[in-house]
């Protein structure tokens, strides 16, 4: 008896969530049988040449903050993953400063004069 079985490739691209650069680290994917193999990020994209038909849950790991998140395979796939990187989160907090001081400012400004 001979079976045909088709495999496909599936191409990983981490990419920072607000800046859309390709971020570092390694990706985590969890077969459908239950096992895990991690494959490592060179510019932000790895390559898996051949994988049966499946669900599959990948993991970006090491660059910032990224969920677990399915991929389902049933022709060559390229996925894309939105990492929130600490560059993000550094973003968002010098925002968030700026913020609060500007409306500090707005709502005082006398502490802008001199004292002399």
């Amino acid at each position: 008896m001979t079976f045909a079985l088709d495999f496909y490739p599936m191409e990983i691209r981490a990419i920072d969530a607000f800046f859309g650069r390709s971020t570092s680290g390694d990706a985590l994917v969890e077969f459908p049988d239950g096992h895990s193999q991690v494959y490592a990020l060179k510019h932000g994209r790895a390559v898996i040449p051949a994988l049966p038909r499946g669900t599959y849950e990948v993991t970006i790991r090491g660059a910032g903050k990224a969920f677990k998140t399915p991929v389902a395979l049933s022709k060559p796939q390229i996925a894309e993953f939105k990492v929130i990187t600490w560059l993000d989160f550094a973003s968002v907090a010098l925002f968030v400063a700026l913020f609060l001081i500007g409306l500090v400012v707005i709502g005082r400004p006398h502490l802008l004069r001199s004292p002399a």
